[in-house]
């Protein structure tokens, strides 16, 4: 069997995505490959269940749940005037509902998205989700004002998760910026204690 010679991309809304088993992770990884060569991905259920030896019920479940969760989409090519399928197409969704990312880490380097597109051959579509749900400084500032919080530090909070790639001090993905915050805020509140509640006073130590 032939092989594609690309590299993949598994990005952290797969990686982390509890409701994946490894093998679906390892059959988009692939898929990803594959649409390196053009951004088209036509191989068959066949190809996946020949290459990683797994059953056709297995391959086709995954191949429903990545669709059904967004991560590719598939669309079906018939032949003249019929309603014979002639191939399958499955594609990478673009950044048409999320902005795709500014910056990202291939084989340890970390370059500018156009650098490694261009260097290393990845179509923009695998690029997707990978940081936009993480928010900007005055987004930050804007939900604390929004919700009156009195114990965070703005600055402090983003710059303690934005060092560590949005990674907690469990060493786990932040799935929600504003969840964690409003945590962050009620772990300061009793931290301080009531007398700086009370004066709504903050000084970070």
């Amino acid at each position: 069997m032939n092989k594609p010679n690309f590299y993949s991309i598994l990005p952290a809304i797969i990686r982390y995505d509890k409701d994946l088993t490894d093998k679906s992770k390892l059959i988009f990884s692939e898929i990803t490959s594959l649409c390196n060569a053009n951004g088209e991905c036509y191989a068959q259920n066949s190809y996946f269940e020949e290459l990683y030896n797994l059953s056709e019920s297995t391959i086709t479940r995954i191949i429903r749940q990545l669709k059904k969760k967004g991560y590719i989409d598939i669309k079906y090519v018939y032949k003249n005037e019929t309603k014979e399928i002639e191939k399958r197409v499955i594609t990478l969704p673009t950044n048409s509902h999320e902005e795709v990312v500014s910056k990202m880490t291939v084989g340890g380097v970390k370059n500018d998205q156009d650098n490694n597109i261009k260097k290393y051959n990845i179509p923009k579509g695998i690029l997707y989700k990978e940081s936009s749900k993480y928010p900007s400084l005055d987004e930050i500032k804007n939900y604390a004002k929004k919700r009156e919080m009195k114990y965070v530090d703005c600055e402090y909070f983003y710059n303690y998760f934005n060092d560590s790639n949005w990674i907690d001090s469990k060493g786990r993905k932040v799935r929600s910026w504003k969840q964690k915050m409003l945590t962050w805020e009620k772990h300061e509140k009793e931290k301080r204690g009531k007398e700086e509640e009370e004066n709504g006073k903050y000084t970070r130590i």
